[in-house]
């Protein structure tokens, strides 16, 4: 597997209030602690186990985790969010990266911290407990603490209610020692992604290239899906004015998906990008539905199109398409949680489509753009 690829490519996404309580994230109330590494163990309610390393220098924390033959690294600036995960599946599984840029601002967490001034021993060492985050939903009031000792090193942490246990982590030997820059900054080519779009194999048949421009006709914000297509490839760009809101790329072969999500009110700028080797026998797999045809078609701009439920035994969201022939999308639809959106083409041509069209704009791949140190 050649270097590029420890990056391109899994974080699962952060979906909901509990799921991210236990994503895990060094607290780290000092600016000024001193270089470390830190041995822990964490258990989660079943009682499995995950093996952490936590190096610190400056402003920068890395945190290496194994369990269950997968494995994931961790990179975080101080004072800054800035976070970036790259995982790694059992041998020839998945692997995959997410960065996102800005603090999270979910409406579900009240994430300022609280001294509580207990005082805890713990592996010989005086710690102070915090009471990190709240839930603001759960009726028992789920809860992260945290015991830092005085120079700002994190001995356990804790993810509960007051009756239940989720998560708990320990540490198993601390080291105050020199750490050097490379082993807490986060990998040069770790946005690298034009080995993959380069090498990746093309279906035996592939439907013809492929620009369509959707408009949405549902009374929402105004906004425009571009949909290319070629090859083996498809990227949607979602756009809000001259705004890139949100963008999809995927291989036919279901081996490669690239999310990018611009920032919300609720949300940080997050890049998220997963790629298999090979069809995963465990673990979290790529989404894949037949589309199942729904006997009607309509008319767009002098084409017939045919419509497709393309996610077919989902009970809690709907996306459906209207494909011509060659299957050119001239219309979608989607509804999920009461939020309801169409979208009708004003253009589209069947022409040759430049990879250079697939590939995520260039800025969203520089690390400038997610404050990575050069």
């Amino acid at each position: 597997m050649r270097p590029f690829v420890l990056v391109a490519l899994v974080m699962v996404l952060v979906a909901n209030a509990g799921e991210a309580a236990f994503a895990y994230t060094p607290f780290e109330p000092l600016a000024d602690s001193p270089d470390y590494v830190v041995t822990m163990v964490e258990t989660d309610a079943p009682g499995k186990k995950k093996d952490r390393v936590v190096r610190h220098r400056g402003e920068w924390t890395r945190v290496d985790a194994a369990w269950e033959g997968r494995s994931s690294i961790q990179y975080f600036k101080q004072g800054e969010a800035v976070t970036l995960t790259i995982n790694h599946g059992k041998e020839g599984e998945y692997s995959g990266f997410s960065v996102f840029l800005s603090p999270e601002r979910s409406p579900y967490w009240d994430r300022a911290a609280i001294k509580t001034g207990e005082r805890q021993t713990f592996l010989g060492e005086a710690c102070t407990v915090w009471d990190v985050a709240r839930s603001r939903t759960s009726q028992n009031e789920l809860t992260r603490t945290s015991c830092v000792t005085d120079d700002g090193i994190e001995l356990w942490y804790k993810v509960a209610t007051a009756t239940y246990v989720y998560t708990l982590g320990e540490a198993t030997r601390v080291e105050r020692r020199p750490v050097l820059a490379a082993e807490t900054l986060p990998p040069r080519d770790a946005l690298r992604l034009d080995q993959w779009f380069d090498n990746a194999a093309v279906p035996a048949k592939t439907p013809p290239d492929f620009e369509a421009v959707l408009e949405r006709t549902d009374g929402g914000p105004n906004s425009t899906r571009t949909i290319r297509q070629r090859g083996g490839w498809t990227s949607v760009a979602v756009h809000e004015g001259t705004e890139l809101r949100t963008l999809d790329v995927t291989h036919a072969f279901g081996s490669f998906r690239f999310r990018f999500d611009a920032a919300t009110s609720n949300a940080p700028a997050r890049l998220n990008v997963m790629t298999f080797r090979s069809p995963p026998a465990s673990g979290p797999p790529l989404p894949s539905f037949e589309p199942k045809g729904m006997g009607k078609t309509e008319t767009v701009l002098g084409e017939q199109c045919r419509w497709y439920d393309m996610m077919p035994g989902v009970a809690d969201a709907w996306r459906g398409a209207c494909r011509t022939r060659d299957g050119v999308t001239l219309k979608e639809e989607f509804s999920s949680w009461g939020d309801r959106r169409s979208f009708v083409a004003v253009r589209f041509a069947r022409r040759p489509v430049a990879l250079d069209e697939i590939k995520p704009p260039p800025a969203l791949l520089e690390r400038k753009t997610w404050n990575l140190p050069d």
